[in-house]
């Protein structure tokens, strides 16, 4: 596949499908399909396979297969960091014959190809607005969590020396997350997401 072309419509329908998945015999028992604004996220019983979406938006660009790839090694190198059983490693996309199937996980990329990031799939309901929601996450989950990204940033350095004031620090990180809102609103009236999906966020 060069790199001025992308996977069409069919071959990431069939991604949806379990013959796509030769490797993964928990396929057989169904497929689960999600979109957001950038990626193709596909859900087996023990694992997750995201696929990047040939978007560009104010602050991604996925326009080339070379972005696209590079992004897909940079998640699982960064993510690792904290959760190294996670990230499982990348797999090419494999054009077959009326759709595509994912190839062999490895730690590298299989030139000419699309990838995904493949992940351990984690238990449903263990996510923090789930726990949220049924009363599960408490003040000493969340200590616990600040406790070990602080530790995180101690121990790679991070933060040191402060580039910013925290007064504009805070507007840094606000200004990035209003120029997100305002992209997905643009996705949006390009049919990439519901609106519906970000007014919350406004």
């Amino acid at each position: 596949m060069s790199e001025a072309t992308h996977l069409s419509r069919e071959q990431i329908a069939a991604l949806a499908t379990a013959p796509a998945y030769p490797n993964d015999a928990d396929a057989r028992a169904g497929v689960r399909w999600i979109q957001t604004h950038i990626s193709h996220v596909f859900l087996t019983a023990t694992r997750v396979y995201k696929l990047r979406k040939h978007v560009r938006l104010s602050f991604v660009d996925f326009e080339t297969q070379q972005a696209r790839n590079a992004d897909c090694l940079r998640e699982i190198a960064l993510n690792r960091r904290l959760a190294p059983d996670v990230y499982l490693g990348v797999a090419p996309v494999l054009s077959r014959a009326g759709g595509a199937e994912i190839g062999t996980l490895g730690e590298s990329l299989q030139p000419g190809c699309e990838h995904v990031v493949v992940m351990r799939r984690l238990p449903d309901g263990c996510d923090a607005l789930s726990l949220l929601e049924r009363g599960a996450l408490g003040a000493a989950e969340i200590d616990a969590v600040a406790s070990r990204i602080a530790g995180f940033h101690a121990a790679h350095g991070l933060g040191r020396p402060a580039p910013f004031e925290p007064d504009l620090w805070r507007e840094r990180v606000a200004t990035s997350m209003r120029a997100n809102v305002s992209a997905l609103h643009e996705a949006a009236r390009a049919r990439i997401v519901e609106e519906r999906e970000i007014d919350s966020l406004a």
